[in-house]
């Protein structure tokens, strides 16, 4: 897990990592030229470099007016006090960072530095204020509650000043004021003290004789297994505690900074060398410079050589480190342990990148992990983790150090082969897939012999029956039958359109006879358009006909009703013509009912004919 942290050098596009806010106005009162003259600076805010994203500059207050003290107390340079009303103005930068350091510890709102210095400009005012005062009052000195243990545990602060002119009327005489913002109270650093304390006095015990090694890896190895990463934190930029030791150290939980600024203080209270780290971690990967986040860890001195240690991302196995299963992967660490993160970037592993070139090469870090590098010889306790062999590959135990990380592999079984069952072969049907034998591992699941798909073979379908008839009114349905699986598939059959049947007539003389026949066309599909439900003939003689059109409504008409039909659709009648001369009108007719149930009349064009053995 990473924390919001940005190395100093990432910010050198900001002046030199620093971020300057001018506020206010300039204010100028007396007399230069006898010595009481003296004016305000404008205020201004700066952001700790390490939080550059995540304090905003208005977060930070400023100094209100700076008084400046009256004249006597400024007559000439002094390191003391001459009398009880006399301010004490230091002359160098390091007693200036003194004071400010003096402030900051005891967690002072607004601390004033008297600094007596070059003559006022305002490029040399600002560079006293934030590239020399504030870096020396941050400077390493040994004690753990300064150094880098104060650089991490403020975000920033307002400066202000009044400057005062000489007897020489030169403005020398800074009253400076900061009013830094804390990640913790002075309440709160107490409580820490006296638990640190407690915990070397109670817990972190050592004997007399034991090595800077066996020291640093018992306070790692309480830190991994006493704190746990702030997630639930993690994204509030209001929420600054977790960037402290007391977060890690009362509460329990912090980020890296936390993890970082207690092996810090630990390791000062044990007057050991170490420092916090701030850069770029993570694993590679093909987008690298959006994966590495910024990242805090710290580098501790042993036997005189200087080692990563990483406790934020060790203190995610620590109850496997308990039990014997794990060693401590980030401790004591060289820089060939992980990858180079110079371009091409790698693809796998761990990287560190210190982004302050000149912390990287005040330190060099060692190339390897400490008991490669010649430090004390460790006494090993081996803890074994065994690698099963698999089915391809070879099992091993690894046996690791739990004190100084030494690992070997030993104890090779070979691999147990695979257990091939086999997957049978599934039959493809009319409508699904079937697959090919095939087979795998039955312990490793391994596919050895792929099944393949087999494509459905499709129905094969008869000729269907009619299962509802078609009516006039309704579709019918006709269903057809695979002949292979039994399935069905339906499909209508369109509703019956009653057409009109057709009737011909057919007139022969025999015998002094008139015959008739009238035939049916497509008699035997009857059924399929409509029902027959009556036939005959009609007729008259042509005189009586005139010009009317002959079916079974006209006047003087004969109707002849005949009972029956053939097969064949004819049906006949014979008649005895009046004489030989009289010209007769004959057609033929069918009956049938339509959709509505009227019976209606169809009739064959008509035929004129005598008995004289002519047909007219």
């Amino acid at each position: 897990m990473l924390s919001a942290i940005v190395p100093i050098e990432a910010l050198a596009a900001s002046g030199n990592g620093h971020y300057f806010v001018p506020l206010g106005t300039v204010t100028e009162t007396g007399n230069q030229n006898d010595g009481t003259a003296a004016f305000e600076t404008d205020a201004a805010v700066y952001i700790n470099p390490a939080y550059i994203d995540v304090i905003d500059k208005d977060d930070i207050p400023v100094p209100d007016d700076v008084e400046n003290p009256e004249s006597f107390g400024r007559s000439g340079i002094s390191t003391f006090a001459e009398d009880e009303e006399s301010v004490v103005y230091v002359d160098t930068v390091e007693d200036a960072g003194a004071v400010l350091r003096a402030g900051m510890v005891a967690r002072e709102e607004t601390i004033t530095v008297y600094y007596y210095g070059d003559i006022y400009s305002s490029d040399y005012f600002k560079d006293l204020c934030i590239n020399r005062i504030i870096p020396a009052a941050l400077a390493e000195t040994g004690n753990a509650n300064e150094g880098d243990y104060l650089r991490y545990n403020y975000g920033g602060t307002g400066y202000k000043a009044s400057i005062a002119a000489d007897g020489e009327g030169k403005y020398r005489y800074y009253t400076i004021v900061f009013t830094p913002t804390y990640f913790t109270t002075a309440e709160q650093e107490t409580a820490v003290t006296k638990t640190v304390d407690a915990l070397l006095e109670e817990t972190l015990t050592f004997e007399e004789s034991a090595s800077d090694y066996e020291k640093t890896y018992l306070v790692y190895d309480y830190i991994c297994s006493h704190v746990t990463y702030d997630n639930e934190h993690l994204d509030d930029s209001t929420y600054t505690l977790k960037y402290s030791t007391y977060a890690a150290l009362l509460n329990g939980t912090a980020v890296c900074q936390g993890y970082a600024s207690l092996f810090y203080r630990l390791l000062r209270e044990l007057d050991m060398s170490v420092r916090i780290a701030t850069g770029y971690g993570g694993a590679a990967s093909e987008d690298t410079a959006n994966y590495y986040e910024n990242h805090a860890w710290n580098i501790a001195q042993i036997d005189s050589k200087w080692y990563y240690a990483d406790s934020t991302w060790d203190a995610e196995f620590s109850d496997e480190v308990a039990a014997g299963t794990y060693s401590y992967q980030y401790f004591l660490k060289g820089t060939l342990d992980f990858d180079s993160l110079e371009a091409p970037y790698s693809t796998t592993g761990i990287h560190y990148l210190i982004m302050d070139e000149d912390f990287t090469n005040a330190y060099g870090i060692e190339e390897t992990r400490y008991i490669d590098a010649g430090g004390a010889e460790c006494s090993h306790e081996y803890v074994a983790a065994v690698t099963e062999p698999t089915c391809t590959e070879s099992g091993y135990t690894t046996y690791t150090c739990s004190l100084c990380g030494d690992s070997y592999i030993s104890d090779e079984t070979e691999a147990l082969g695979h257990a091939v069952v086999t997957d049978a072969a599934v039959t493809a049907t009319c409508e699904k897939t079937g697959l090919t034998e095939g087979t795998h591992c039955a312990v490793c699941g391994e596919t050895l012999k792929a099944q393949e798909i087999v494509p459905a073979i499709g129905h094969s379908w008869d000729g269907g029956v009619v299962t509802k008839e078609a009516t006039a009114d309704e579709e019918g349905i006709r269903t057809y039958t695979c002949t292979v699986c039994g399935a069905t598939k339906t499909e209508t059959i369109a509703v019956k359109i009653l057409s009109a049947p057709l009737v011909t007539l057919g007139v022969s003389q025999n015998n002094g006879k008139i015959r008739l026949t009238g035939t049916a066309a497509d008699y035997e599909n009857r059924d399929d358009y409509y029902t027959i439900t009556g036939q005959g003939f009609v007729y008259m003689t042509k005189t009586a006909l005139g010009t009317k059109s002959l079916n079974v409504n006209t006047a003087g008409r004969t109707k002849v009703s005949i009972r029956s039909i053939g097969s064949a659709g004819t049906y006949s009648y014979s008649m005895t013509p009046k004489s030989s001369s009289t010209i007769y009108v004959f057609r033929a007719f069918l009956t049938y009912q339509n959709s509505t149930g009227k019976t209606v009349y169809v009739y064959s064009n008509p035929a004129y004919t005598c008995y004289s053995g002519i047909n007219l």
